[in-house]
């Protein structure tokens, strides 16, 4: 409850600010448009697989995830 509210604010102050300072252009909010469902479908199928499979597996596969991306973020 209280830590979603606080990342709710935050988030909305940093999306003010950055659209204060003109960071917000067409494509950013065209990649937003075309992300949000992904990440909704993201949502879901990580919690329908959090039900399903073991702690251990879970947890295998979020740091797997987690260390692809890692990766992905230092080659770019």
């Amino acid at each position: 409850g209280t830590l979603v509210a606080y990342f709710l604010v935050v988030d909305l102050l940093a999306l003010t600010w950055f659209a204060f300072n003109g960071r917000i252009d067409l494509g950013v909010t065209l990649r937003c448009a075309l992300l949000t469902p992904l990440y909704f479908v993201a949502i879901w199928a990580g919690g329908r697989g959090f039900d399903l499979a073991s702690e251990q597996t879970f947890r295998r596969v979020a740091l797997g995830l987690l260390t692809i991306v890692g990766v992905g973020a230092l080659l770019r």
